[in-house]
């Protein structure tokens, strides 16, 4: 009869021992595609911006060849944004890019001083800056998405599962909103 007991319990406990890591996993599992949806957001809105710039810096050709440092700022930071895959690097060189388009934008306010011929660069140049905003909010919800990852792979109950479920960082990003914003408008 104590066999009995004994066996039941192992039983009960290996059961639910079990179920414990399945919902475990499960929670981690939906936190990673919170994650990866996250960046698949990101990535997107990525996309649109560099595809804009290509035809702003033709814009800024077209008005002052003399600044072809700035251009050129910008095409390399271009290149390194499209080209960088690790989160961790994102938000940097996202960042650099935005830098680098407001330093050109303020090139060319400096040559056109009367905005009078810059109409097309300004509405591009505002054009960038909201899907800026964009990104900015994307890497918000990206690190906010990852915390909660982070947190619930932190938890007693998944240490088993801990090789399972990759750790993951942060972007690092400078709220390049709350710094002043390149205006044309006078």
């Amino acid at each position: 009869m104590a066999e009995i007991i004994l066996v039941t319990v192992v039983v009960v406990l290996c059961l639910g021992l079990a179920y414990l890591l399945y919902t475990r996993g499960s929670q981690l599992r939906l936190a990673l595609d919170l994650v990866s949806e996250a960046r698949r957001q990101l990535d997107q809105v990525r996309t649109d911006r560099h595809a804009l710039v290509p035809e702003y810096l033709r814009m800024a050709t077209a008005h002052s060849e003399q600044d072809e440092h700035h251009q050129k700022s910008v095409q390399d930071a271009l290149r390194r944004a499209k080209t960088v895959k690790d989160a961790s690097e994102i938000g940097q060189a996202e960042e650099r890019l935005t830098h680098a388009i407001d330093a050109l934008a303020i090139g060319l306010i400096e040559v056109d001083r009367h905005r009078q011929s810059l109409g097309a660069a300004i509405d591009l140049h505002a054009q960038m800056r909201i899907i800026e905003g964009r990104i900015v909010s994307g890497i918000r919800y990206y690190n906010l998405a990852v915390a909660k990852y982070t947190a619930q792979r932190r938890q007693p109950t998944a240490v088993v599962l801990r090789a399972a479920f990759p750790a993951l960082v942060p972007m690092e990003y400078q709220d390049v909103e709350a710094e002043p914003v390149v205006e044309f408008r006078s």
